[in-house]
């Protein structure tokens, strides 16, 4: 064992003490001092912002917890525009040390209105991930409210993100804000609306399929138009029911259930002109399909309560879809009391519409019970006749008009373009069965 000397002994426990002591009480300090600085703050914005490809802010930023980060009034904004599309009071993500899921707790979160659409873009941009690249994440919110520019609506929600080499997929569950965990199993509980997405790369061409099932106090158009797009009068309505689509790009859907307080005013009058007030609710007997945009098969019944018609609307039907019109006063506005029918569209362009619940019955009666306007005369018919009827014109073939247009590109391809001839052999709707 050598001996060192005296001066040495002091330089190697100067070194140690600098090494051992303060380096890493320095190195701590900077660190916490970054930390708690402006600097951070932004760098975490700016990193949030290239994952996220939104605008992000937040007050106050905090590490409660090794693999914890915390975000106080955090805010989402478009990146383009700065239009706010989310806020939450506080934001939690866990990084699981181990492999396993890790956590997003939200609390306070609100959707401010036309922010769906953002949060639907988000959405997109988590699932179109590298492949190769697996997330497990698991969401919980203790309170969601969804605004539109009409009401608020405030939920609890729980989801799961999961993506890898063969899929991407969300799976949300929104319930009552009194549930304690809307994502568990209730049995005959059907007030949560369940929401799947995801992204298949199990093909050569990736493709975007998605699912919404409603409780029983259903969901609100207006959350549809963010995914869909704009749905024209159904604003105020709720489907109750589900829909299924296999392949957005392609605009593969089908719709099962009801869709209440349709506003028909605010469907019909600011696109076609024709005079009518009142709501109505339309269920689908059987799920509806429709294909970029076009009814592929709809079969299904409206039925709706007292309103007012003008009277260019019974003239159209009756010249153009060939109902029987019976009204003898010179009035330019007609109050019914009742609106009731089933109809079809099919396939290869037909369209049946018959009263409820036996044939013949009026579709459309008074407040004294007196018809209207009773079903057409033949059945079925061309479907390109609703584009002469809602066109206000007698013309008799399809009439030129962009009213026209707007009717023919939502009907079956196979629609013919003159509405000169009757199909003798299409199936009716079930009322047309009963005796």
């Amino acid at each position: 064992m050598f001996r060192l000397r005296q001066i040495t002994r002091r330089q190697l426990c100067r070194a140690g003490f600098v090494l051992g002591c303060l380096s890493p009480l320095l190195a701590l300090t900077i660190w916490g001092t970054y930390r708690h600085s402006p600097v951070h703050g932004q760098s975490e914005q700016w990193s949030l912002r290239q994952a996220l490809g939104v605008r992000v802010g937040f007050s106050t930023i905090a590490h409660p917890r090794p693999g914890t980060v915390r975000y106080n009034d955090l805010v989402l904004a478009d990146a383009e525009t700065g239009k706010p599309i989310a806020t939450c009071r506080q934001a939690e993500y866990r990084r699981s040390a181990l492999k396993g899921d890790d956590r997003l707790t939200l609390s306070d979160l609100t959707i401010e209105p036309d922010g769906l659409a953002g949060c639907h873009a988000l959405l997109q941009r988590v699932l179109r991930r590298e492949r190769g690249t697996n997330v497990n994440l698991t969401l919980a919110i203790d309170s969601i409210t969804i605004a539109d520019r009409n009401t608020a609506e405030t939920w609890t929600a729980s989801g799961v993100i999961h993506a890898s080499d063969e899929e991407s997929a969300a799976r949300f569950v929104i319930g009552p804000q009194n549930s304690e965990d809307p994502s568990a199993d209730a049995g005959a509980t059907t007030d949560r609306i369940s929401l799947r997405f995801a992204r298949d790369h199990s093909t050569g061409t990736p493709t975007d399929k998605w699912e919404l099932h409603s409780g029983d106090d259903g969901v609100p158009c207006s959350w549809l138009t963010a995914i869909v797009g704009d749905l024209p009068g159904l604003n105020n309505s709720r489907l109750h029911g589900s829909i299924w689509v296999r392949d957005a790009a392609a605009g593969q859907i089908a719709v099962r259930g009801r869709l209440t307080d349709v506003n028909l005013a605010a469907i019909v009058r600011p696109y076609f002109g024709h005079f009518i007030e009142g709501n109505v609710e339309v269920e689908f007997a059987k799920p509806a399909h429709f294909q970029n945009g076009r009814i592929v098969e709809m079969r299904g019944t409206v039925i709706g309560g007292a309103g007012r018609l003008g009277r260019s609307l019974l003239a159209a039907a009756s010249t153009a879809l060939g109902c029987q019109a019976k009204y003898e006063s010179s009035n330019e506005v007609f109050a019914y009391d009742r609106l009731a029918f089933e109809f079809f569209i099919d396939a290869q362009g037909r369209m049946a519409i018959v009263g409820i619940p036996e044939r013949g019955r009026p579709l459309i009666s008074n407040q004294a019970g007196l018809g209207l306007l009773f079903e057409p005369r033949t059945q079925p018919q061309p479907a390109v006749n609703l584009a002469r009827a809602i066109a206000i014109a007698n013309a008799p073939s399809v009439p030129a008009t962009p009213q026209a247009a707007l009717v023919l590109s939502r009907l079956p391809t196979a629609t013919p373009v003159m509405a000169s001839r009757i199909v003798p052999d299409a199936p009716a709707p079930s009322a047309t069965r009963r005796r």
